[in-house]
């Protein structure tokens, strides 16, 4: 169900913002490719930092975030974008090539 005090973030086809964000490039242009084909704008980033400058600059509706990243980890990332109020609307998703701890799970 829709919330109405929601903002969406859509073109004029209506097609929700995903931000995709994995420092592994296979695995983001795949993920893209496969969203995009679904008929969902796509905008792609590699770096933590580059996820909290899309995140504030576009506000997508969805962020998937990797994990683990070079610079930043998923986690901070995460917790820096939920306390920002102007991404309170924003959802995520964090992704792991890597088996992560139970520890781990709880703080994503």
């Amino acid at each position: 169900m829709s919330d109405p005090n929601r903002q969406e973030n859509t073109d004029n086809y209506g097609k929700l913002l995903i931000l995709i964000v994995d420092d592994d490039p296979d695995i983001l242009m795949m993920t893209s490719r496969i969203l995009h084909k679904a008929g969902f704008n796509v905008i792609e980033g590699s770096s933590g930092e580059e996820c909290l400058r899309l995140a504030k600059e576009h506000k997508p509706e969805l962020i998937l975030l990797d994990v683990v990243m070079p610079d930043i980890n998923g986690i901070e990332v995460c917790q820096r974008i939920k306390n920002d109020k102007t991404l309170q609307n924003s959802f995520l998703i964090l992704m792991s090539g890597q088996r992560t701890t139970s520890d781990e799970q709880a703080d994503g």
